[in-house]
């Protein structure tokens, strides 16, 4: 069996057209706190986390079906990231593996397949009124695959006014043998101008077959704001009378410079 054997590969972020984003605010680097998963997931009272001028609350467990320790997944909040503001997951206790051990003789293994599968969901907002959201980026950082595993992060993007109705949707994923399918490790997409969304997302990872690995280790989860229009209007006045009363007091000076 060809063995893709731990492959941890990380690419370099892409981003959506530049001209969208030529009027994006700049974030500056900050340390961040660690929270476990499980102190997000239907917490009492709320635990939330913010991220530049994003909130990210009402935290909820959609399903587990695989019966993780989500309090070995950490979520630190990310700043400086190129396309936006947002959120990094990362496995620190190897509860996002599939794995199949060899038995031998075959004939002993009481299954031939080994998976993960958890579905969480959450809530985006601007504290920045004068800010919009308009795009997500949704990347596969870290991961292993060997044999026929694969992992998978499907998601889902909401928009909640004036009702709710998807507006994005993302994926990415890796996969072992066959090797024919490309890997698809970041994904991003745009959207209708949003104050708040609420993202679904859903991880997935299975293996079919003895000896075969598939583990997810962290994936970044960004998000791209511009100025709303009625902020970039005002600034652009604001432009338009500074450079009009430029104008105004070089008029004067040459006017009294000619007296």
């Amino acid at each position: 069996m060809v063995q893709l054997g731990a492959a941890l590969l990380r690419h370099s972020r892409k981003t959506l057209p530049a001209a969208l984003f030529s009027a994006v605010v700049g974030l500056s680097s900050s340390a961040a706190q660690a929270i476990p998963l499980t102190d997000l997931l239907d917490s009492d009272p709320a635990v939330t986390i913010t991220a530049g001028d994003l909130l990210f609350s009402d935290w909820r467990l959609i399903a587990n079906d695989s019966g993780t320790d989500l309090s070995q997944i950490d979520v630190t909040a990310v700043t400086d990231g190129g396309f936006g503001s947002g959120l990094k997951f990362e496995d620190t206790g190897n509860v996002l593996v599939a794995e199949m051990p060899i038995i031998d003789p075959p004939a002993l293994a009481l299954t031939t397949s080994d998976f993960f599968d958890i579905t969480f969901q959450y809530t985006v907002t601007l504290l920045d009124l004068g800010q919009e959201l308009v795009a997500a980026s949704l990347e596969l950082l870290e991961f292993a695959i060997d044999g026929t595993g694969n992992v998978d992060i499907d998601e889902t993007v909401e928009r909640t006014e004036p009702f709710s109705q998807p507006v994005a949707g993302l994926n990415v994923f890796a996969i072992g043998i066959p090797i024919s399918v490309e890997m698809e490790l970041l994904d991003s997409e745009s959207f209708e101008a949003q104050q708040r969304i609420v993202v679904t997302t859903n991880l997935f990872g299975i293996v079919e077959g003895p000896g075969d690995l598939a583990s997810l280790d962290s994936f970044e989860q960004l998000f791209a704001t511009i100025p709303e229009p009625a902020s970039l209007g005002l600034f652009s006045a604001g432009l338009v009378g500074l450079a009009a009363l430029g104008r105004l007091g070089r008029r004067r000076r040459e006017d009294a410079a000619g007296r």
